[in-house]
């Protein structure tokens, strides 16, 4: 019986994302290509920045965090744990923790999480990190 619960909350879940995905989608997307693919109405320059924990100017290590879909990089209830943890870890004074963050909100950073262009961002996380001292100088 447990497992027939945990199979009907999994297929629950799944159609539940499926919804919220679609109605994203059609209210998000303002054309469909002829392979069902969408164009966002929003394709502007991927941007990527992050919030930053520990000892940024002279670290021993980096540690960056790319979070996943739903979540947001600068919340402290769920990014801010596993920053925390990778400090506690590693040792305050010899870390930088990063946690990534797309877009100039929340709600654009969980969006990007779902419908963001990757190669896109891949880009952008690239620039960034080549550009940042703590990524540059760490051992």
């Amino acid at each position: 019986a447990t497992t027939d619960a945990i199979m009907h909350a999994r297929r629950a879940i799944a159609r539940a994302t499926c919804a919220v995905m679609t109605i994203a989608l059609a209210w998000r997307a303002t054309t469909v290509d002829a392979r069902g693919f969408a164009r966002w109405s929003d394709a502007g320059p991927v941007v990527a920045s992050s919030v930053d924990v520990g000892n940024c100017d002279a670290p021993a290590h980096v540690v960056v965090f790319w979070h996943g879909m739903g979540d947001y990089g600068a919340d402290r209830n769920s990014m801010g744990v596993l920053q925390r943890a990778a400090l506690d870890a590693l040792g305050e004074e010899n870390a930088c923790v990063k946690s990534l963050t797309f877009g100039s909100s929340a709600s654009r950073d969980r969006w990007a999480g779902y419908v963001g262009r990757v190669n896109d961002q891949v880009d952008a996380v690239c620039a960034l990190l080549a550009a940042d001292g703590a990524v540059r100088h760490a051992q």
